[in-house]
């Protein structure tokens, strides 16, 4: 009998940032893409060890959506949209 496998990522941060602080943008990409890259490597490299698994990663319409007030914010939820892509 085989085990399923599940992790779930849907955590990160945003500032509104229409100003385009850099402070701002490099918290949002350090706590979003690095640390949701951090997790799903971890994940993925279990599921190919048990050759079983599922990553969910709940971002946010904020992937589909560029309304110019927290920029890092909507690209940081686009990369993790396109990083799930990737591997499923």
């Amino acid at each position: 009998m085989q085990t399923a496998i599940f992790v779930g990522a849907s955590a990160g941060t945003g500032h509104l940032n229409p100003e385009l602080d850099f402070a701002k943008g490099s918290d949002t990409i350090a706590t979003n893409v690095a640390g949701f890259t951090a997790v799903a490597n971890v994940a993925f490299r279990h599921f190919l060890h048990k050759k079983s698994g599922h990553l969910v990663g709940i971002s946010s319409i904020a992937a589909l959506n560029d309304d110019g007030e927290a920029p890092a914010y909507n690209a940081s939820k686009a990369f993790m949209t396109g990083y799930k892509e990737y591997y499923s």
